[in-house]
């Protein structure tokens, strides 16, 4: 999986400062491909991406990295501010409206990972608790260790 590929290139690779890493998907998104059509998808996919990049800003680097999936990554943060971020992230996408398709409401699933060492670890960690958010979804889980 793409997850896998990032994890290898990222195995050797140490953090001497706190990171976070983020691992956010577009709840039900098949669904929207589904019933609506693969430019309903593309369309969400696009202002979800937009959103989040708009909120991050140059706080972090955004990597769509399969179908739904983005790849966050942010350097020299602390706990409560991701938090911030995700619970900003959670409000801006539920405001999404897409203009050729107003009755999609969209919502993401978001799964974080904080500390130092190695960064394979800590994305790990991220993609477990968005499996954890995804239970739930349009919610976030932070590992808790």
């Amino acid at each position: 999986t793409a997850i896998e590929k990032i994890r290898e290139r990222l195995k050797a690779q140490k953090m001497n400062e706190e990171c976070a890493f983020i691992v956010l998907d577009i709840d039900n998104f098949k669904n929207i491909n589904d019933i609506y059509g693969h430019m309903a998808g593309d369309a969400a996919l696009v202002a979800a991406a937009q959103t989040v990049k708009e909120i991050i800003g140059e706080k972090g680097a955004v990597i769509r990295y399969g179908g739904d999936e983005f790849f966050l990554l942010f350097n020299n943060v602390k706990k409560d501010e991701t938090e911030e971020i995700f619970s900003e992230i959670l409000r801006a996408v539920r405001k999404i409206k897409l203009k050729n398709y107003p009755e999609i409401n969209l919502t993401v699933s978001i799964g974080g990972a904080s500390g130092q060492g190695k960064m394979s670890q800590i994305l790990q960690n991220a993609d477990l608790a968005l499996y954890e958010a995804k239970n739930t979804k349009d919610t976030y889980k932070i590992f808790a260790g």
